[in-house]
């Protein structure tokens, strides 16, 4: 036991460790540059979610910086703020401290958005939750460098940091991949083959239009890939001797790059594959010493308070991800969207996966909030949403664009699920009407903002359930959803689909 303490908490070279540093700071830029782009459409007061509702619906959201009532203008300083922030992390200037404030800027997001939250938001958390934890900012910091000038180089190779917090992350990085992987089984359209067809038509997908029938055997052959070899991509972080790295490191290249290229979901990608410079931390030493690095110290460094964190926060992860196998299936889709509504609609259904899990509070209590439980829900969650508007003017009819309803991006796709009865998040169906009638004229008013007066304008939404013609007949259904009049100085509502 001694023996594996002593391995799990030798040091470990420090200049790898910021090399991640570095590229978290730059994915986190990217990601506040983004949710700022975002700030009209969702995070504004006078976007497209009710604030003030979302908080009532979901208490636990209320746990950030962002609460009802706050102004656009400060939302907008934070996020500026934030955008600073990131590049301290980059340049090494108090980069745990600039870890802390982006982790609480990144959580309150997730918590302020939270029926829209995906992925991207998942995975930036748990990014900065572990740069706060990681041994940071002992290199490659611009301090160092107009201090050191030439001899910095040398000093940064020599330079170890305690290693626990580093093992401790590529810990929570395996489960990333071994519960993805074997959750995916579980999905008859994973093992059918089907999975990563059906992915690649929605609206996540760069190019949606582009794939048909044809492409089917090459997406099955690469469908079957994944099931195989996702779950065997911990073994790259938990045991990386070399014929087992050599093997899968381009697997796990060829994964995270290609998601990036077909999906709009870059960042959280970008992220996962940037951890490869703490899996080869070793070789990348190599690489940079021609004589082979320094030795590593003997004498093994006491824990950390951040490594006990570390500790805490993985094994609660583990044991929520075990507790997460007897959950319900509460993301079933309403009867509205065509699923059947007794394994959804059910408010006890809804209670018990708040209460079911004991790990779920301690880790919200921490900022985290994670199930890395990825597109194993395609099976029920296969529908794209379209909408034909149509306006009138002066006696003519004339179509609208969908975009002035809603905006294009993963997001808004999210936000859209909520009005068919393909619900994301764990919403009382008491509340669902509420939540969808804000929704319909929060859009009605951005609609009349970008077209001005007009009207009446009808708003038609086809849902489509997306399958592969060969094994299921296609569902598309069209009704109503909205009629409203853009008037000069307010949105007048005629019709709403209940």
């Amino acid at each position: 036991m001694w023996s594996l303490t002593r391995a799990f908490m030798c040091p470990v070279y420090a200049l790898p460790v910021d090399v991640f540093r570095i590229l978290v700071g730059g994915i986190t830029f990217l990601y506040f540059l983004r949710t700022w782009t975002e700030i009209d459409d969702f995070s504004s007061p006078d976007g497209l979610l009710d604030h003030a509702l979302l908080q009532r619906i979901f208490w636990a959201s209320r746990m950030g910086l962002f609460q009802a009532g706050m102004s656009e203008a400060l939302i907008r300083f934070t996020y500026l703020l934030a955008l600073g922030a990131s590049l301290l992390l980059v340049l090494g200037v108090r980069p745990r401290l600039a870890a802390a404030a982006l982790y609480l800027v990144a959580v309150s997001t997730y918590r302020w958005n939270f029926p829209v939250s995906y992925v991207e938001d998942g995975v930036m958390h748990l990014l900065l939750f572990w740069s706060i934890l990681l041994p940071v900012g002992t290199t490659l910091t611009l301090s160092d460098w107009l201090a050191g000038g030439r001899r910095v180089p040398e000093n940064w190779i020599r330079r170890t940091v305690p290693g626990a917090a580093v093992r401790l992350f590529l810990i929570n990085l395996a489960m990333v991949y071994v519960v993805a992987g074997l959750w995916k089984w579980t999905s008859p359209m994973w093992r059918q083959g089907t999975a990563l067809y059906v992915i690649l038509q929605l609206s996540v997908s760069r190019a949606p239009t582009f794939w048909e029938p044809r492409h089917l055997p090459a997406l099955a052959a690469v469908n079957h890939a994944v099931l195989l070899t996702e779950p065997l991509l911990a073994l790259l972080v938990l045991w990386p001797v070399r014929p087992v790295k050599w093997l899968l490191v381009p697997v796990l290249l060829a994964f995270h790059l290609g998601i990036v290229a077909t999906m709009d979901i870059p960042l959280a990608n970008l992220g996962m594959a940037g951890a490869l410079v703490l899996i080869l931390r070793h070789d990348l030493m190599r690489l940079l010493c021609r004589s082979g690095p320094p030795p590593l110290p003997a004498p093994v460094p006491p824990a950390r308070r951040a490594d006990r964190l570390g500790a805490f926060v993985v094994a609660c992860l583990a044991l929520q991800m075990v507790a997460d196998i007897q959950n319900p299936p509460w993301r079933t889709p309403t009867a509205e969207a065509g699923g059947p509504p007794e394994e959804f609609a059910s408010e006890r259904v809804v209670a018990d996966v708040l209460s079911v899990n004991p790990f779920h509070l301690p880790l919200w209590m921490v900022g985290i909030s994670q199930s890395y439980r990825l597109f194993d829900w395609i099976d029920d969650r296969n529908f794209v949403f379209r909408y034909t508007l149509i306006e009138r003017r002066g006696g003519s009819a004339v179509l609208g664009d969908p975009r002035d309803l809603f905006p294009s991006s993963p997001r808004s796709t999210l936000l859209q699920a909520n009005l068919h009865g393909v619900t994301w998040a764990k919403i009382p169906r008491s509340r669902r009407g509420e939540l969808k009638e804000s929704i319909l004229r929060r859009a009605a008013r951005r609609y009349c903002l970008r077209r001005g007066p007009v009207g009446p304008v009808d708003v038609f939404a086809t849902v489509e359930r997306v399958v592969v013609p060969e094994h299921s007949a296609p569902s598309v259904r069209t009704s109503r959803l909205l009629r409203f009049t853009c008037r000069p100085d307010q949105v007048e509502i005629s019709s709403m689909a209940p």
